[in-house]
């Protein structure tokens, strides 16, 4: 791959010594572009006692980084005579070494670990902040001699503080309580936090604090995503001359639930927080992974002027049969079906895994023979009676709701399986055949096709990709803000995937599997 012109822009700026914020649309080459500009920085003799910092948000990215820091370092001390300092590390593990070894497990601190949820700018604000905060108490004292000591203990019967099951493993009910306390004191006098823990977090980062390296140039990479509290973060890592490049693309924020800001909001905050920096702005517009057809369908729904810098022929298909998704998996071998949420693509999976294909699908992939397993343990004698069998099932794996959150439940093995069986129903016309089809593994020459959420497949490219439900990704007057941002984002990411042909299932076909007709 060349480097375009914009490509080639944004690499001086960054060997330059600019600070810079960089949009990103996807597939324009973002993380090749960081690259290059990693490579050529170490190549300018006044940069070659500089420390640099590349920042991004999961593992895998951070892997895919050392790597590369990895053959930079070789390539500059073959050709330069030493070795440049690069570093690669998450927002969470920033976090982490400012906070220290006491608190390495309460991982992102802010806005992903709230206890109280978002407090609602309105008058009800205090009574609601109120309610929740007995709720908590009332539960305190109903644990009190009942063996649950643990922090780790409480995820599992407070329903909505699943997010805080990474605070450390000594954090007492006694602390909890006392938190929360703090948390309840600090609502009522009106404090201007995004969330509850945002409190929590500057309260540890002012008295626990621990000395960090100061970088002389970083890299934050999906800078979209972060927090008030991230940007907090990252001024840690600052010395006063730090050169900040930031790159990432307002229409990608997916993490809104995770307490990303506002992108207007963020480009303020980080104006605020770096005065001094001058920031240049910086447009990649030319994508390497979409066909024009694909993207004059993507500009004219995101008002976006995004060019394609290839010639492939890919093109926007509404479909009325699952016809083409069958024809397209046996000659594709890297096809992804899409969606908002998880239920679509857990029938979805069923109703492949029934036509003899190989469903990949992250976080709910079910063996045969454990779904055989149930079936030959039911006493069902018809398809109606294992139905009723299994809405029974289920009403009693959620009467644990007051121990596990309905999210809990639907990742127990349990779940995933009944779920299964309940899908395929649909499938067979008898329960003979279905017992059948459960006993024999998956053939190994069968065809793979990829299920994922908008989510999960953000930075991810597929030839072909599908999308289910479209519906869900429309943006309704009930919505909340930050619904609504979230929803639209999530839509982007799904419609900017493929690398050749975009598919959009329509509802009516989803809705005869919904309802068993086949």
């Amino acid at each position: 791959m060349n480097v375009s012109a914009q490509q080639e822009t944004a690499v001086n700026t960054v060997v330059s010594n600019y600070n810079a914020i960089i949009g990103a649309d996807a597939g324009t080459g973002k993380t090749f572009t960081l690259k290059q500009a990693a490579a050529y920085f170490f190549s300018v003799i006044g940069n070659k006692d500089k420390k640099l910092l590349i920042s991004q948000f999961n593992t895998k990215n951070r892997i895919e980084w050392q790597e590369y820091a990895k053959q930079i370092k070789e390539y500059i001390k073959k050709t330069k005579g030493y070795t440049p300092s690069i570093e690669s590390k998450t927002y969470h593990k920033m976090g982490n070494d400012l906070l220290g070894k006491s608190f390495e497990k309460f991982s992102q601190y802010s806005d992903n670990y709230e206890v109280l949820n978002y407090f609602q700018k309105s008058e009800n604000e205090i009574s609601y902040s109120s309610m929740l905060f007995k709720r908590y108490i009332e539960f305190y004292e109903s644990c009190k001699g009942r063996n649950i000591t643990l922090k780790r203990d409480i995820v599992r019967h407070l329903e909505n503080v699943n997010a805080l099951e990474y605070l450390p493993s000594d954090y007492s009910l006694d602390t909890f309580a006392e938190t929360l306390e703090e948390i309840f004191k600090f609502s009522a006098k009106g404090k201007k936090y995004k969330s509850a823990s945002d409190m929590v977090f500057f309260d540890l980062l002012t008295k626990n604090k621990k000395e960090v390296i100061k970088y002389d140039v970083i890299f934050l990479d999906e800078f979209q995503d972060l927090s008030l509290s991230q940007l907090h973060i990252v001024m840690e890592y600052c010395h006063e001359k730090t050169q900040l490049i930031f790159v990432g693309d307002r229409k990608q924020q997916i993490n809104v639930f995770m307490g990303s800001l506002p992108f207007d909001t963020l480009l303020e905050k980080i104006a605020e927080k770096f005065p001094n920096h001058n920031f240049q702005n910086l447009q990649l517009t030319e994508s390497y992974r979409n066909s024009q057809r694909v993207l004059d369908f993507v500009n004219k729904k995101f008002g976006t002027t995004t060019k394609s810098a290839n010639d492939n022929n890919g093109d926007v298909y509404l479909e009325s049969t699952l016809d083409t998704l069958y024809a397209t998996i046996e000659n594709d071998t890297n096809t992804a079906i899409l969606c908002l949420n998880n239920e679509p693509l857990q029938t979805m999976y069923s109703i492949l895994l029934a036509k003899g294909y190989n469903p990949i699908y992250d976080g709910f992939n079910v063996p045969k023979d454990m779904v055989y397993k149930v079936l030959t343990e039911t006493q069902s004698e018809t398809l109606e009676d294992l139905s009723e069998a299994l809405e029974r099932k289920f009403k009693i794996l959620f009467k644990s709701k007051n121990l596990l959150t309905t999210k809990q439940i639907k990742e127990l093995p349990t779940y995933k399986v009944l779920q299964t069986i309940k899908a395929s129903l649909k499938n067979f016309n008898s329960l003979m055949e279905l017992k059948e089809f459960f006993s024999t593994p998956t053939p190994k020459d069968a065809k793979n096709v990829i299920l994922s959420t908008c989510h999960k497949a953000k930075g991810m490219t597929y030839k072909n990709v599908f999308v289910l439900e479209p519906s869900l990704l429309t943006i309704t007057e009930n919505m909340t803000a930050d619904n609504a941002r979230q929803t639209w984002c999530a839509e982007y990411v799904a419609y900017t995937r493929p690398s050749h042909d975009l598919h959009i299932i329509s509802e009516e076909i989803f809705t005869v599997y919904e309802t068993n007709d086949n």
